[in-house]
Order: C-alpha cells, then structure tokens, then sequence
C-alpha cells in the first residue's frame, strides 16, 4: 500500500528558492557633480564614464565671471582692511572679509583655494572642481566647452567597494525568507 517508516528525529527543513535580482549602486555612496554658479568649462579631466577617480582629484576647470567677480571682492576686502586705521573701521572690514570668505566657500571654493588666493592676490580665471568623492563615473553630462548652469548635474560618482542586490520574489515565497 506504500507505506514507509522513519524513525522521527529533529532536522532542519530548507527549501530551495532561486530568485531573479540586479546589482544595484548603493544610494547613499552615489555622489553628484553640480555647481552654485554658472559658467563655462575650458578644460576635462575625466572625460569619460567607467573611470576610476579618488576623492579631491581634479574633474573640470571652468571659467564664471561670477566667481571671478567674487574674488575680486575678496581681494579688495582685503586690501581695504589692510587700509583702514581706526578700530571700529577695521572691524568693518573684518566684517567684509568674512562676508566675501563666505560667499566664496557657499559656492563651493575650497579652503585651500581661497588661501591661494589669499597668498597670491591674483584672481584665477580658471577654477578647478574636485571630486567630492571616490568611485566610478557612472554618469558625464559635461563637454568642453559647454555652458553650464547652476545646479546642472555634471557628473555622477559611484562607490562600487559595496553594492545591493535586489532580489525579486513572489508574494508565496514571503515566508521562506529569513535575514
């Protein structure tokens, strides 16, 4: 009649489930290349998707006369507290001299570029972007030459050293899955 006896004893009971799934970029180690101000790229660093960069390696120079402009307000703010006699003229001008820091930082110009400037006291024409972070170009939406606007997204970096997979699975297998 097919009967069959075992003897009865605890074991593991396990189901197989093969589940379709993509590699994915982790979200918060994606990065975004954009700019506070607009101007015009002269020169490309990374000038295609798939390479490699290292956080503070140089992506683009580009050329604003906003920021230009700007510099030139942070040297005469400068110049002028240097000028000023007077206790309460010099506090004045200290003021003017962190007004013009700050608009520069806001912009994005990092701190050793502002203390070049300091030291120099010439305005760069041409300003260097950094990569913000380390990875991948996964994406470049920026040509030499163009004009870019403020807030465009020029480059997209990825940190590939972790990676989700996302797998799909039917509502039924639900309750085989355990993490």
């Amino acid at each position: 009649i097919g009967v069959k006896s075992e003897v009865v004893k605890y074991q593991s009971l396990r189901r197989m489930l093969n589940i379709v799934g993509r590699v994915d970029y982790v979200e918060p180690n994606v990065v975004f290349v954009n700019l506070k101000f607009e101007g015009w790229v002269e020169k490309l660093y990374v000038d295609s998707t798939g390479k490699m960069v290292k956080k503070g390696e140089p992506l683009l120079d580009i050329y604003s006369p906003d920021l230009v402009s700007s510099q030139q307000e942070y040297l005469l703010a400068m110049k002028a507290r240097k000028s000023l006699e007077t206790e309460k003229s010099a506090e004045s001008g200290l003021t003017m001299i962190k007004s013009a820091r700050e608009k520069l930082r806001l912009w994005g110009i990092t701190d050793k570029q502002i203390e070049d400037l300091e030291k120099t006291g010439e305005v760069k024409t041409v300003l260097t972007i950094y990569a913000p972070g380390s990875g991948f170009v996964i994406e470049k939406n920026v040509l030499r030459g163009q004009k870019i606007m403020a807030g465009e997204n020029l480059y997209k970096i990825a940190d590939l050293s972790k990676v989700w997979i996302l797998g799909e699975i039917y509502e039924y297998e639900l309750p085989f899955i355990k993490i």
